[in-house]
């Protein structure tokens, strides 16, 4: 039984069976409960959207020519700071759907708002939306099936495609585009990103069309006069390292980068998305030294012939993978990419780099430390 007093504010109950019923002011207490759970609900996709660890806009470039068509897309997660915190990576499309069915309203929707503001930042010269449908978002996140990739562990974001006519937006004029979004009740909302009319992404109109033609420069590429048509297999160190023929070792062992350095080439190779380390750091050149390779023992190995090639291991690297190397005066410095957990500073995950010198008949390695 529902007791409803539309002329009196007084409470009135009843209780039937185990049901106790209110009413306030003319509003049932299931009424008002259900109201109530809706507010919370919102309240609580609110918050999420507000903290969205990955909402953002996407343009092609910075600046356009004079009545050129802005295109571009927004991208809006779900998942707030708290969410992350909590461990709440994926339902958060649900939890937007339920608040939505909640609520008394059948157009109901959230939406996504794209702004543009001139160099004052005072009004928008020219708004969009687009609503939010969370139940194919919702539906997308349960069907997909979590392995090694992070993404499939985590609510997929939402993507909104826009397209700024070129006539609203001034030739000469510097811009700012934010993104927020609109709760069902109209209430507009920042996100966390900083997205301001002073702070959002730069979009600057050129005074003119760019000439491309200006900025070409006449050149002329001269082929070498000795051509090289054919290559040669010499051997791969990353094979003593990683020497599975399956996906995980062929990939580890896959050649990232050479280096020439004091006479010799330094190789890279390695996996650090899957954290495959430590790896060793070899070099080769031609086997002149006939000591050389005594000196290096096991960590040495030739390869070819005319010329022969020596392979020595000069060091092990704390680190999951060797991208790249600079010679920085008589150092050959190797950046570091992802360095061991165990291996590095205070137990951190911090970048670092390896420092390695090679001085006359003899290797050795410097240091390891901070890069900055």
């Amino acid at each position: 039984m529902t007791n409803y007093v539309p002329s009196c504010p007084a409470l009135l109950a009843c209780f039937s069976g185990a049901i106790l019923i209110a009413s306030i002011g003319g509003v049932s207490a299931e009424e008002a409960g259900g109201a109530q759970n809706s507010e919370e609900l919102l309240s609580a996709v609110n918050s999420s959207l507000e903290q969205s660890v990955r909402s953002y806009l996407e343009i092609g470039r910075t600046h356009w020519d004079p009545g050129e068509t802005i295109r571009g897309r927004a991208v809006v997660s779900p998942i707030g700071a708290v969410d992350v915190a909590a461990g709440r990576l994926k339902g958060n499309w649900e939890k937007m759907a339920a608040a939505l069915a909640a609520l008394a309203k059948k157009d109901a929707a959230y939406s996504v708002v794209i702004a543009i503001y001139d160099d004052a930042g005072k009004k928008p010269i020219w708004t969009a939306q687009q609503p939010i449908d969370p139940e194919p978002l919702a539906k997308a996140s349960r069907e997909l099936v979590p392995d090694d990739t992070i993404f499939t562990h985590i609510d997929p974001p939402a993507t909104a495609r826009f397209k700024i006519p070129g006539d609203r937006l001034k030739p000469g004029t510097k811009y700012r585009m934010t993104i927020a979004f609109r709760d069902p009740q109209g209430r507009e909302h920042s996100f966390s990103d900083g997205s301001t009319p002073e702070t959002g992404i730069p979009v600057i109109v050129r005074t003119t069309p760019l000439d491309l033609e200006k900025l070409r420069i006449p050149s002329r590429v001269t082929d070498s006069a000795h051509l090289l048509r054919t290559a040669e297999e010499i051997a791969n160190p990353g094979k003593r390292r990683f020497p599975a023929d399956n996906p995980d070792d062929c990939q580890a062992r896959s050649v990232w980068c050479l280096r020439a350095y004091q006479g010799r080439v330094y190789v890279g190779f390695g996996d650090w998305a899957k954290n495959r380390g430590p790896i060793p750091l070899w070099s080769f050149a031609a086997d002149d030294d006939p000591q050389l390779a005594a000196r290096y023992g096991r960590y040495a190995f030739a390869a070819v012939e005319n010329p022969r090639i020596l392979f020595t291991q000069e060091y092990l690297t704390q680190e999951h993978s060797i991208e790249r190397y600079h010679v920085w005066g008589d150092r050959l410095v190797l950046p570091g990419i992802d360095g061991l957990k165990e291996a590095g500073p205070m137990e951190s995950l911090s970048p670092t780099a390896t420092f390695a010198r090679r001085d006359t008949g003899e290797s050795s390695a410097a240091s390891r430390g901070p890069c900055t």
